[in-house]
């Protein structure tokens, strides 16, 4: 069971986001900011996933090619770890910014379970 933040909208429906850390938004980061509406953020995303790959590229062969490869894939990691630790964090605000409100948090086995769970217990 984890724990989730339901938000509600007075036409869209419910959406429900994990409390914690985003395993999908740190692996697959640029296709799971698409999906969750996120396109700000994904364009500057792939703006410094593009100038990482670019400098890369334009770096003469040889030493200096490689001491570059090797930092901008420390960075890439270090970009990786902090979506992944930001990720829900990013979901909530743009929520909030499309005009959900916060509703509750639940312990839910999905986010599915997870709005049933604040629609029941709105009813109740």
């Amino acid at each position: 069971m984890r724990s989730f933040r339901v938000f509600a909208h007075s036409v869209e429906t419910a959406e429900a986001v994990k409390v914690g850390f985003s395993w999908p938004a740190m692996l697959i980061t640029l296709p799971w900011m698409l999906d969750k509406g996120l396109w700000t953020l994904a364009a500057l995303w792939f703006g410094m996933e593009s100038a990482l790959a670019l400098m890369v590229v334009l770096i003469p062969g040889g030493e200096e090619r490689g001491a570059m490869a090797v930092l901008a894939l420390v960075v890439v990691l270090a970009l990786k770890i902090y979506a992944g630790a930001s990720g829900n964090r990013w979901r909530d605000e743009h929520l909030r910014q499309h005009r959900y409100n916060y509703v509750t948090t639940v312990r839910a086995g999905s986010p599915e379970d997870a709005v049933e769970q604040a629609r029941n217990a709105a009813r109740s």
